[in-house]
């Protein structure tokens, strides 16, 4: 999630922030979700960063030029067309997620606390949607297929920066990162969490995916190359 989000109590639904709202209070140093296990903006290049803000802004953008709202542009340009069904943008105020799924869990006061109902007008383009597994893989083989965005695009989308990198040994480059494994595999993906929940998600070049999701965000750094290597080298 972006910067200056309330406590991990005010979140749980209290408030409806619009994207105006978020943007002004985007400068506040803390952070509702972190796209790689770094929670912070990556700082290791000088002339790179990484903010959630930014995705807040991209959703602004995509209304402004669109004139159609960001959820029903998510629908038709991709939900949609790569048959995402268990995937979608909650409306603000819908704090229960749809159908089966795991509860997650936050320490709240040092009390491990169920924090699964969480405002989504809060994240918003930055990280409130809900999906699965299965939907997640499908739509990493599909981006690295062609088939979200045109094989230009998607060239420039994971040219990775090294010195950009917020995981260790991971470049990123436009909203994605990527990495070679040790057994030589090339793998193109994100992290996400938000209270509650920490998710490693991407796939190889060679056409296999693989989603890893835990129920609380863990307190140390994730040893993703060792997970990705045993989900996704031969």
């Amino acid at each position: 999630m972006e910067a200056g989000c309330p406590s991990s109590r005010a979140s749980r639904g209290r408030t409806n922030w619009s994207p105006r709202t978020r943007t002004a209070r985007s400068a506040r140093p803390r952070r509702w979700r972190s796209r790689w296990p770094n929670p912070r903006s990556s700082r290791r290049d000088p002339d790179s960063s990484t903010t959630n803000t930014n995705y807040i802004v991209l959703g602004m953008l995509i209304e402004a030029v669109s004139r159609h709202s960001y959820t029903d542009e998510l629908t038709t340009r991709i939900l949609g067309p790569q048959g995402l069904e268990d995937t979608y943008l909650p409306g603000p105020g819908e704090r229960a997620i749809r159908g089966p799924h795991p509860s997650g869990y936050q320490d709240v006061d040092g009390v491990v606390t169920d924090v699964s109902m969480i405002e989504p007008s809060v994240p918003w383009s930055a990280g409130a949607l809900v999906s699965t597994g299965r939907d997640l893989n499908r739509f990493w083989l599909a981006l690295l297929d062609g088939k979200v965005v045109p094989r230009a695009q998607l060239d420039e989308m994971t040219k990775a920066l090294p010195a950009a990198s917020e995981a260790e040994g991971m470049g990123y480059g436009l909203g994605v990162g990527s990495t070679d494994l040790p057994c030589g595999v090339r793998y193109v993906g994100h992290t996400g969490g938000i209270p509650g929940y920490y998710t490693l998600s991407g796939a190889s070049t060679e056409g296999r995916a693989v989603t890893i999701t835990l129920t609380q965000i863990p307190t140390q750094q994730t040893d993703s190359e060792a997970l990705l290597s045993h989900a996704l080298c031969p």
